[in-house]
């Protein structure tokens, strides 16, 4: 028995000895920014693993390429760990892109319903936010229900802009997806009326003089059958938005690129999830305030931290088969009167959810049931390979390609400014 407590004794006193030699070691990075400092409690990683872990860190710091997004708001990027930290002080955080059963491209099942979906943010200690597809009826049936208590209301609205005075000689512009944070119905109703003339001065000019809250999502995203305009993304966040959108459904790359537009310009930036799944909260913004409106303020400051989340092969393999399991499991009445789509930007796979969802297949489960284990079987196998080689791999490297131009476009903005 002694025996045993003296060894109990010494390896708590070397478990001790490598906590303390981890924060030591840790400490001259966590000065330089490379890593967190984390206190003996928490170093459980074995002493060389760890040194291992440090160096290689900072190998990758030092050859890091600069310029994308990487500089000053390197240090805005954190963990979710620290965010925890930083909420225990006193800051909020949210997740400013969330779609709900009310968006017409996301399935009808129990976990995309708008009370779900902002109990489970509650749950996460987030500020609940749902911003569906330019409608706001997953706000509206909480408020039936005596649910929204405490939920921002949102929308995703789209414009087409054809009225842009800073576009002029730009081109055909790309549709935009503009989420809106605070507004009412009747907001809501002449935002929707302005889009609609595809007038985004006019729109933009409501949104300011309404002292309504706004977000640039996503903006090297374009809708399928129309071309990027990726040369007037710079000059749109430089006229029209205070803040940028890293969306956890764009590549690494893509993401760097906006990070370095909103750094040039002094812009805001927020993580986000753009979640269809009713799984929000793996990419989020977190900023000091007693409410919402408080930190909008201060992330357009460009006083926010984010976790950021990027597309991955892993990530995309993920969502794949949260979608699978929910369309053939949809309720068919709901999909079909809001004539549901899905907008994988792969035809195939966009009918064959149709068909399963509400249209000629719906009602042949034997069959639906074959269809959807042979579709699981073959993305838990080729899932990872076929995401990288259909979205991971072309996003980065499209990223890639427009790397250059767009710090000649942003640096060109800059010097106009200085004029």
């Amino acid at each position: 028995m002694l025996e045993n407590l003296f060894c109990s004794s010494v390896f708590r006193s070397v478990d001790c000895f490598f906590g303390y030699a981890n924060s030591l070691l840790e400490l001259p990075f966590a000065c330089a920014g490379v890593i967190e400092i984390r206190s003996p409690q928490d170093a459980k990683t074995d002493l060389f693993e760890h040194i291992f872990i440090i160096l290689h860190k900072l190998f990758k710091r030092i050859s890091a390429k600069p310029g994308m997004g990487r500089e000053t708001y390197r240090a805005r990027i954190i963990t979710t760990r620290t965010a925890l930290a930083l909420k225990s002080e006193g800051y909020q955080c949210f997740d400013p892109h969330v779609h709900s059963s009310y968006s017409y491209d996301v399935a009808n099942v129990s976990e995309t319903k708008p009370a779900y979906i902002v109990e489970h943010e509650r749950d996460m200690g987030m500020i609940p936010i749902i911003t569906d597809h330019d409608t706001m009826d997953g706000y509206a049936a909480l408020k039936s229900k005596r649910l929204h208590d405490g939920v921002i209301p949102a929308v995703e609205i789209r414009i087409k802009p054809q009225k842009c005075k800073y576009g002029a000689g730009l081109g055909e512009i790309h549709t935009l997806h503009v989420n809106v944070f605070g507004l009412n119905t009747q907001q809501f109703r002449i935002l929707e009326k302005i889009a609609h003339e595809k007038d985004l001065d006019a729109f933009i000019d409501y949104l300011r003089s309404e002292k309504l809250h706004y977000l640039y999502n996503h903006p090297f995203w374009h809708e399928h059958h129309e071309r990027l305009n990726w040369k007037a993304v710079p000059l749109l966040a430089r006229h029209y938005f205070d803040v940028l959108e890293i969306n956890a459904g764009r590549s690494f790359a893509l993401n760097n690129v906006t990070m370095y537009i909103a750094e040039q310009l002094q812009k805001g930036v927020v993580a986000s999830t753009d979640t269809h799944t009713g799984n929000p909260g793996k990419a989020f913004v977190i900023a000091q305030g007693k409410d919402f409106d408080e930190c909008w303020e201060h992330i357009k400051s460009r006083k926010m931290f984010i976790v950021r989340k990027d597309l991955t092969p892993a990530f995309v393999a993920g969502e794949t088969s949260r979608v699978i399991s929910q369309v053939f499991s949809a309720n068919a009445r709901q999909m079909k009167a809001k004539q549901y789509q899905m907008d994988s930007h792969l035809p195939l796979f966009d009918n064959l959810a149709k068909k399963v969802s509400y249209g000629s297949w719906k009602d042949r489960h034997a069959f639906k049931m074959v269809i959807k284990t042979i579709l699981k079987g073959c993305n838990y196998s080729l899932g990872p390979m076929l995401a990288w080689y259909f979205y991971t791999k072309k996003d980065n490297k499209f990223g890639e390609h427009i790397t250059h131009p767009i710090k000649k476009i942003v640096r060109h903005a800059k010097n106009q400014d200085s004029l």
